[in-house]
């Protein structure tokens, strides 16, 4: 317990920790619903989509792969889901393209205060303060791991429409928030370690599986891969506000 609060201080962000009342396992329904804010953001990236210098989808097909044949030890591992959804996607581009996944990050993602993998890693981990740092990244910086592959130029991010229309393939990184709220406030910065009075939560994230269907081939939720919290129940729409999705594409 100590660790883990000592984790929370030190990196400004308790990512991937549920507060009982918004568990996945325990928080109702909820309406699903996209922001203004999202919908920009869509198409901030299809105007971007012909930059992605990327083909493929072998390095999805290994992440899936890689993670079906781990024993329940390691695929139910704890700790902070974007640090484990993070070394889930290295392991497979070191496995595919012989680098880690810190040396596909393009010099475009530098900003004033932050150098190409440091901005990686702030949009990736969702490391939300409220200063001029933070904001000094895209406007795509609380969309986490999504965020970070479409910034990256590794991939194209889905909103909620897209995710639930069947667009995911699988090993695609995804990043949830139970409200619009939530998703919005951590956009703008909020310090750290106050901001746990405001929120309901950080959000999750994880790897997307696969999409599971009914008879008459209808998306009703997904299987997906995080650090145990969702591994063995099947995920719905309904249980968050926002979704964003990335599938991983093999650069050139």
């Amino acid at each position: 317990m100590y660790k883990a609060a000592l984790i929370v201080l030190l990196f400004g962000t308790p990512f991937g920790f549920f507060p009982k009342e918004v568990s996945p396992h325990r928080h109702g329904p909820v309406k699903p619903a996209t922001s203004r804010i999202q919908q920009r953001l869509l198409s901030i990236a299809l105007e971007e989509a012909n930059g992605h210098a990327a083909i493929g989808h072998t390095i999805g097909d290994s992440v899936v792969y890689r993670f079906k044949e781990m024993p329940d030890s390691q695929r139910n591992c704890g700790g902070l889901c974007f640090k484990v959804a993070r070394d889930r996607v290295n392991k497979a581009f070191l496995e595919v393209t012989g680098k880690p996944l810190n040396d596909w990050i393009p010099a475009s993602m530098a900003t004033p205060f932050l150098t190409p993998k440091q901005a990686f890693d702030w949009t990736w981990n969702i490391n939300t303060q409220n200063n001029e740092i933070w904001r000094s990244l895209p406007d795509m910086r609380a969309c986490g791991s999504a965020g970070a592959i479409q910034l990256a130029k590794l991939g194209q991010i889905k909103g909620n429409t897209q995710v639930w229309n069947g667009e995911l393939l699988p090993g695609a990184v995804v990043q949830v928030f139970v409200y619009v709220s939530d998703f919005e406030k951590v956009r703008y910065g909020i310090d750290n370690p106050r901001a746990r009075d405001n929120l309901a939560s950080y959000g999750h994230s994880f790897i997307f599986l696969e999409y599971v269907r009914d008879e008459y081939e209808n998306i009703t939720g997904m299987r997906v891969a995080d650090q145990g919290f969702l591994n063995k129940i099947i995920v719905t729409k309904s249980m968050y506000h926002i979704w964003w999705g990335a599938n991983i594409l093999d650069p050139k």
